[in-house]
């Protein structure tokens, strides 16, 4: 179960950063754009960059629901990062200098393994995250 709530955890953190941006920023793409820590409210209108401390839990719920269980699950999973991220829609930076596509940051494995037939144990969800 930890496995499944960290891959969806991930997941959802790095889904964040899912819109897109024509041209690359640069620093001063970001003079007047709010900063806001992850977990605080984000402005209601307008652009901002979310911050993701080093070291502060980040805590994700993760679920497996749906009319086939009669017995439905729910957890939270807290984890923390190695180092500051800032994410602007589809670009991170961990010093808000320099701005690199998500895709160029992070490589990511997703493993997937229901119970059944081929795989006759509790099911597996892993995504393996590493810096580039």
């Amino acid at each position: 179960m930890k496995n499944l709530l960290f891959a969806l955890a991930v997941t959802i953190l790095m889904g964040i950063t899912g819109c897109t941006v024509q041209e690359k920023p640069t620093p001063d793409t970001f003079i007047n754009v709010p900063v806001v820590e992850f977990g605080n409210e984000v402005p209601a209108k307008g652009e901002f960059i979310l911050y993701f401390p080093a070291g502060k839990p980040i805590p994700v719920v993760a679920s497996i629901k749906g009319n086939a269980l009669s017995l439905e699950a729910e957890n939270t999973l807290i984890f923390k990062l190695k180092n500051d991220i800032y994410a602007y829609r589809d670009w991170v930076s961990f010093d808000r200098k320099t701005w690199v596509s998500g895709g160029e940051t992070i490589d990511f494995n997703l493993e997937v393994k229901i119970p059944g037939p081929t795989h006759p144990k509790p099911g597996v969800m892993k995504l393996l995250m590493n810096l580039k």
